[in-house]
Formats: structure tokens, sequence, C-alpha cells
């Protein structure tokens, strides 16, 4: 069967334009195909078994799905696993597997963590974004602070109510593990924030440049202004534009800076030795400890797949998925034994529940426990 038919075919089951009976059709097959399923399948086994799903669409389904069944499927593995599962073996027969091994079965399960999010004004003070109301929050610098609803605060210009103090006021924005958040800034400028980040900017912004400061990871849609560049500075590097959308990924526990262009041109500046490097659509600068920038064409798609509610895996290495996994769920991850040497491809909602994220690598043979301890949680990630 044709990879892209596969995908297209996958494609149209995500978005929900497959026909009922093809909607069906897909998830009786798959359900019998993973009941089924042999222990060390063949790249032509699992090819021959996609075909069969292919041929036999749009036939009506037998019987009805359990829809428990059905979320796992449209969520987690059909969606994200399907059609990647056929073009990575394809890539490289042999070099995964697919185990039936049952987890450990869980009393509770974990869902996104939802911290709280907290906008900490000039005067020290905090507001409680999650418990706050709808409506006008704190008024700085002429500026009206506005949460237009969850997940969004606004800064709206008041006409002739500056105070004396236009430009010195700094407002941060800060995401807990498990929630994001979006800001309008005073000069048109959105940003989303992502989970365990934070952003430090001006209430309004006076002088030369427009200087905002973030930690964790953030996707910038600037309101351009040529006579006013607009900086993200993220400790080891600052980026410089005028008008652009980007994304910049600068997490402590990661092992590199990564800064990627959607639309426009970037200018991203390495501070300890001021060597550059100029972006353009759909290249990622890779800022890692001791080594100079790299840039490379990416998928850019997939960088800011966060922004969109998603995990979204490719070509991933279990340890990137597991930072990306704690700091949505809040939880540790220990790996038992030698750490696997797999790639793994996958699409996740980020409103599943953290087991039904870890099917991912269930369904690529790789085993976990939970162990629960008061608040903490420590999963296990046992190696064969």
């Amino acid at each position: 069967m044709e990879e892209d038919k596969l995908k297209a075919l996958i494609k149209r089951y995500e978005s929900g334009q497959c026909s009922k009976a093809e909607k069906e059709m897909v998830e009786v097959l798959y359900h019998d195909y993973i009941q089924n399923a042999k222990i060390d399948l063949s790249a032509e086994q699992i090819s021959e078994d996609l075909e069969a799903v292919y041929k036999k669409l749009p036939v009506p389904a037998p019987f009805k799905i359990n829809s428990q069944w059905v979320r796992i499927a449209a969520i987690l593995v059909l969606v994200g696993g399907l059609s990647l599962l056929y073009s990575r073996i394809n890539q490289n027969p042999g070099h995964l597997t697919v185990s039936r091994k049952s987890l450990a079965v869980q009393k509770k399960e974990i869902i996104p963590h939802s911290a709280r999010s907290y906008l900490t004004l000039s005067d020290g003070s905090s507001v409680v974004l999650d418990d706050a109301p709808v409506g006008k929050l704190a008024m700085q610098d002429g500026y009206e602070i506005v949460k237009v609803k969850e997940g969004l605060i606004a800064y709206r210009n008041i006409a002739g109510k500056r105070t004396d103090h236009q430009g010195y006021n700094t407002n941060v924005l800060t995401t807990g593990k498990g929630i994001q958040y979006q800001v309008s800034l005073a000069d048109g400028t959105n940003v989303w924030i992502n989970a365990a980040s934070s952003l430090k900017y001006p209430t309004s912004f006076t002088g030369s440049e427009r200087r905002v400061e973030l930690t964790g990871e953030g996707y910038f849609e600037v309101f351009r202004n040529v006579s006013k560049p607009f900086v993200v500075h993220t400790g080891r590097q600052n980026v410089e534009v005028l008008g652009t959308h980007f994304n910049i990924n600068s997490y402590a526990d990661e092992p590199a800076v990564r800064t990627t262009l959607l639309e426009g041109k970037v200018k991203v500046v390495e501070l300890k030795t001021n060597s550059s490097a100029i972006l353009l659509p759909g290249e990622q600068s890779v800022l890692a400890d001791n080594t100079k920038f790299k840039v490379a064409q990416v998928n850019a798609g997939n960088t800011v797949a966060w922004k969109n509610g998603l995990f979204q895996f490719e070509d991933s290495d279990i340890q990137t998925i597991m930072r990306q996994l704690s700091r949505w769920y809040n939880v540790e991850f220990e790996i038992e034994g030698k750490v696997p040497d797999v790639k793994l491809w996958g699409e996740v909602h980020r409103n599943a529940s953290f087991e039904k994220a870890m099917e991912v690598l269930v369904f690529f043979g790789i085993e976990y426990k939970v162990l629960n301890k008061g608040e903490t949680r420590k999963v296990i990630i046992k190696t064969k």
C-alpha cells in the first residue's frame, strides 16, 4: 500500500471527514489487529495488515465499538501512530517491535497537572489568573490589564491615563506545570507561554527597542514596527526581529536552546561570543553547551504543536518525550537499565490522561509503572 494513501486516510479520520462506515471499519479492524497482534511482527506482516484496512473500506462495520476503545484509538494510537508506524518500519525494518504486554493497572488516572498561573505586577503583588474572573485585573502605565477569557490576558490602552512611570513598570506571566497561557502585549504582539515557563515584559514599550525575557518556551507573533525592533532575551541568546512568527524553547533541562522560525526573518545572537545566525522560514537554530550555532531545516509545525494543544513526536528519542510529559503531567521519570535506543513517532492531545499519552511508548514495546507516594509520582521506564 502506498504510504501517502495511508496517511491521507488517517488524516481524514483525525479531522472527522471519514464516512460513518469508514470510521467504524477503521476502528473495528484496528481493534481486531491489536487483539490478535503477534510478538515481534515483521515489517511485511504489518504492511499486509494495514493494506487490509485500506482495501476493506468503506464496508460497514459488523459490530459496534466500545466507546472506551474509540477514545483511545481516536485520541492516541490510530491518529498518531498507525500511519507513522508504517513509514517508520519501512525506514528501519526490524528496529521496532509491537508488544501486547499489558500495563500495570493504575487505580487513579494522572490528568494534566493544571498548576496555577500567576501575573506578577510591578509592585510585587500577584494575581492568580486561574481564580480571577473575566474582566479588568489591574491598571498600569495607562494600560488596562484584562482577562479576556480563560487562558488569555491583554493590555488595552486607556487614552489620557498614562502615569509618570510610563515604560518603567514590568510584569511577569508565570505558568506552572500542565498549563499554558496567552498574553497580548501593549504593542499588539501576541505570545503563547508553554507549561513551566515565564515571560517578563514592560507594561508599555518606550525607547529604541521592545525587549522581553523568556524562561522556558514561548511562541511569538510579533507586531511589525520597523523603528522599534523586538528582542527576546533567554539568558544565553537574544532573538532580534521587526515583525515575525517564531518559537523559542529554552528550558533549563533541555540540552540546547532551539529557535524556530515560521514566518519572516530573525537574527539569533549568542551572547558569550557574539556569534549570530540569520533564520529563514522553516529553519531552526540549535545552541548547545560549548558549541556554535547549528542551523537546519525542520518541520516547524511539529515545533509549535504544543500551542495547538498537541504533543507531536517525529523521530523523537525517549528522553525528549519524557521531558515534555514531565512538564505537563508533573511526574518524575526514571529509566531502569539502558536507555532504549529507539526513535518514536506519534501525536497525542494534551488534554488526554497520562496513561493514554503513554500509549505512544507502549505501542512501540516500551513498558512502564507508576509509583505514587503522596503527591510525588514517579514513572519507571522498564527496558528489556
